[in-house]
C-alpha cells in the first residue's frame, strides 16, 4: 500500500533538488509535492520554471508510473510571505557564525507561515559541518531531522521545519549514483545559475555556479568561458567601488520616488 502523504520538497529545477525529486519518486516510490519560491532578486525563476517542467515532462516519458506520484508544484511569490521577526532574528544569529544565504531567511518564513514540516532541502555534504553534530542518526544515508536534545535552541527554531535528506552526498557522489542509475539525462536538464546571462546562458559567478565548476563531475555544465571570467566579473562586481555606486543610485532612487 502507497504512502498517501507526499513528501514536501522545495523543488529548484537545480541539481540537488531534482535528484532529491528522481530518488523520492523513482526509488522510494513515494509521492511528492514540490514547492517552489518566486524571489524578487533572482534573474533565474523563468528558466527555473521552465526546466522543472522538461524535467517532469522527460520523467513521465521515460517512466509513465511517476505522473501520478508528482503533483503539481505549488508556487508562491516572495511578496507572498510574511517575514516573521521571530525566524529574522534567530537567521541573524545563525548567519554570524556560518554562510547562510538570505534565500534560506525567506524559507524559513515560508515554511512557518505554511505551516510546513519536515519540507526537503537540498543540503549537501558541504554543509555537513554546520548540522552533523545535531542529526539524529547522523551516521545514515536518510531523511534526518535536527535532535531538539542536543541542538543549540536558536538552531533548532530555525532548522525545525526542514529534513536533510541529502547532507550525506557530495555533487560527485550524486553523479555517479545517477549515472548508474541511468539518471544522468533527466538530471542534465537541471539548471544551476541565479543570475543567466542574456536570461539563458550559466553566468559562472554565482555560488551555484562556482560550486557546480569546482566539482569534476558537474564543471562541463558551466560553459569554459564563463567559468573563465565569471569569478573575476563577480569579484569587481563586489569591490568597493561598485559597492558605493549601487548604494548611491539606490539612493537617488529613493529620492526621486
Amino acid at each position: 500500500m502507497r504512502n498517501n502523504v507526499p513528501v514536501k520538497l522545495l523543488w529548484t529545477g537545480g541539481w540537488d533538488s531534482s535528484y532529491r525529486l528522481l530518488e523520492i519518486v523513482l526509488e522510494e516510490k513515494k509521492e511528492v509535492q514540490p514547492y517552489y519560491i518566486i524571489f524578487k532578486k533572482r534573474w533565474s525563476s523563468k528558466m527555473e520554471l521552465k526546466t522543472m517542467q522538461e524535467i517532469k515532462n522527460a520523467l513521465i516519458q521515460k517512466h509513465p508510473q511517476s505522473r501520478e506520484l508528482i503533483h503539481n508544484t505549488v508556487v508562491v511569490r516572495e511578496e507572498e510571505i510574511i517575514e516573521d521577526e521571530t525566524v529574522k532574528d534567530l537567521y541573524y544569529k545563525l548567519k554570524k557564525k556560518c554562510n547562510l544565504g538570505n534565500q534560506y531567511k525567506t524559507i524559513a518564513c515560508f515554511a512557518k507561515q505554511y505551516k510546513l514540516m519536515r519540507l526537503e532541502l537540498g543540503f549537501t555534504k558541504y554543509r555537513l559541518n554546520l548540522l552533523k553534530k545535531y542529526i539524529k542518526n547522523h551516521d545514515l544515508v536518510s531523511v534526518n531531522e535536527l535532535d531538539r536534545t542536543v541542538t543549540p535552541e536558536s538552531m533548532y527554531e530555525f532548522f525545525k521545519y526542514f529534513n536533510f535528506p541529502l547532507l550525506h552526498y557530495s555533487k560527485s557522489e550524486m553523479a555517479v549514483i545517477a549515472n548508474n542509475k541511468g539518471w544522468k539525462p533527466i538530471l542534465d536538464k537541471t539548471w544551476i545559475c541565479h543570475k543567466p546571462i542574456f536570461g539563458k546562458y550559466p553566468c559562472g559567478g554565482c555560488n551555484p555556479c562556482i560550486q557546480t565548476a569546482n566539482d569534476e563531475f558537474t564543471k562541463h555544465r558551466i560553459p569554459l568561458i564563463s567559468r573563465l571570467i565569471g569569478p573575476k566579473i563577480k569579484k569587481i562586481y563586489n569591490s568597493r567601488y561598485f559597492m558605493r555606486m549601487r548604494k548611491t543610485s539606490l539612493t537617488e532612487k529613493k529620492k526621486i520616488l
